[in-house]
């Protein structure tokens, strides 16, 4: 039934045992793992007034670190599931928006799957803070396995 499980990181704690949690879950089942990490180029991310970034090519020493941490994300996860021998693709894809770039990404790499990570956190934190992994659950068109911290 699930033959490629999409896990997005963003490479925190969360995103790892989650991860690793989807990669027991993917050797359980022959299945595939495709760990993505999406890039929001920063035109996108919204700032604060008064909020900026000064200095001549900031946006592109920025984006390349950015580059470098989705990069080193990913590779975590393929680390963890070459150890396991869960086959893994890794993937770095950019998006304006992180909750698009999953749900796309899912559409893309035919995955039957995705499991994502959660906090848990409800009432005004949960508002506050939002959370990706319930944007996820209502805009995909295919099953969401939420791991809870």
């Amino acid at each position: 039934m699930f033959t490629r499980i999409l896990v997005p990181t963003d490479g925190s704690d969360l995103a790892n045992q989650s991860a690793a949690n989807a990669i027991q879950m993917a050797k359980a089942l022959s299945a595939t793992v495709v760990a993505v990490s999406i890039l929001q180029p920063l035109a996108s991310i919204p700032f604060y007034e008064g909020v900026g970034i000064v200095g001549a090519g900031a946006d592109d020493l920025m984006t390349a670190q950015a580059r470098k941490r989705a990069d080193q994300a990913v590779e975590a996860i393929g680390a963890v599931a070459r150890g396991a021998d869960v086959q893994c693709e890794l993937r770095v894809r950019e998006s304006d928006s992180i909750v698009h770039g999953i749900v796309e990404a899912a559409k893309e790499y035919r995955c039957t799957l995705i499991f994502i990570g959660s906090h848990g956190r409800r009432g005004l934190t949960g508002l506050l803070m939002g959370s990706v992994t319930r944007s996820v659950l209502a805009d995909a068109h295919l099953p969401v396995l939420v791991w809870r911290s």
